[in-house]
């Protein structure tokens, strides 16, 4: 009986695929190089992970807008950073410039070399808002703090009230845990209903994690002195920093349950962010998603997506500018 109703199932979707419909598998986020690695996938639950800073937050954030941007319904929960800082981070890149300097009014104006006026910010930022109201209308944004019951809450109002609702992001898992709770616990919970809400309503869903910095800096080195062992006279290079990739049991405080209710583990890596670190001086400019474990197929290569530091936002690494409208002044 499952196997009928599978077949019966797939070749639907395939039927929908030949016919140019959207069968309804992937999310597609509009980058090639993340679709053509099956991500983000519907029914599923994937963990992304990184060090601090590496860019975990953006990667989700593009994913978001990138949804909309194909017509999806989709909702964030970015509880550690304010709705000024994540909205200052969509200013940004269509501003081309920092959202540091937007935040403190040090924005310069590219017609007259000088700090952009108010009239002008008014002018430009208007025209930013209008120009991403399409898109941005579908997409759910909160950043209030919320309890895990308080959190499925939600998510179960928003499914019956968004629009072709097809992915979550909630950033971050340990972001859950108080100290006097069972941490492991916590996770394994939020995981779990995660990963059930994503299977019973054919939704795709990113939970977002911290990794054990310190114990992947340990590795890191570790390998990185066996390298230079061999490699005495060499420059470290991608292959040197690779001890520097997390893996699955370094994520934090709760691996074992992140990795069972898990379809996918993935880490976002900069290789320049630990180049730089050793004295290497490289270019900050691509961004790396390693799959770690994937449940229904082989893994992926890891997929290379155009970093932009300035404004801290992804790309097709094929396609180097953001789909973004240039706002101007």
């Amino acid at each position: 009986d499952w196997m009928l109703a599978r077949a019966t199932n797939l070749t639907d979707a395939y039927s929908k695929r030949d016919n140019g419909e959207d069968p309804k598998v992937l999310v597609d986020c509009g980058i090639d190089e993340v679709a053509a690695a099956g991500i983000p996938e519907r029914g599923l639950l994937t963990v992304l992970a990184a060090h601090a800073g590496h860019g975990k937050s953006a990667v989700a954030a593009g994913f978001l807008e990138g949804a909309a941007r194909q017509g999806y319904g989709a909702v964030g929960f970015f509880f550690e950073d304010p709705a000024e800082m994540l909205t200052d981070r969509t200013f940004s890149k269509y501003l081309k410039s920092s959202a540091t300097d937007l935040r403190q009014l040090k924005t310069v104006s590219p017609n007259h070399g000088r700090l952009a006026s108010a009239k002008e910010m008014q002018t430009v930022l208007g025209k930013v808002a209008a120009s991403a109201k399409p898109w941005a209308s579908r997409i759910r944004m909160f950043s209030n703090k919320l309890t895990v019951r308080a959190l499925f809450e939600r998510i179960a109002e928003l499914i019956a009230t968004v629009d072709n609702l097809a992915l979550i992001v909630v950033d971050y898992a340990q972001i859950f845990i108080s100290d006097d709770a069972n941490k492991e616990h916590v996770i394994d919970m939020l995981a779990t209903q995660l990963a059930e809400v994503a299977r019973d309503h054919h939704l795709a869903i990113l939970l977002l994690s911290q990794v054990n910095t310190s114990k992947v800096m340990e590795r890191g080195q570790q390998t990185l002195r066996s390298w230079r062992f061999n490699n005495r006279d060499g420059v470290p290079d991608r292959a040197a920093i690779e001890g520097f990739v997390p893996v699955v049991g370094e994520l934090m405080w709760a691996p074992g349950a992140l990795q069972q209710r898990a379809r996918a583990v993935i880490f976002v890596f900069r290789p320049a962010v630990i180049l730089n670190m050793l004295k290497v001086p490289t270019v900050d400019d691509v961004l790396e998603l390693v799959f770690a474990k994937n449940n229904y197929g082989p893994t992926p290569d890891p997929v290379l997506l155009r970093w932009h530091g300035i404004t801290t936002s992804i790309s097709s690494i094929q396609r180097f500018d953001p789909k973004v409208v240039q706002a101007g002044f």
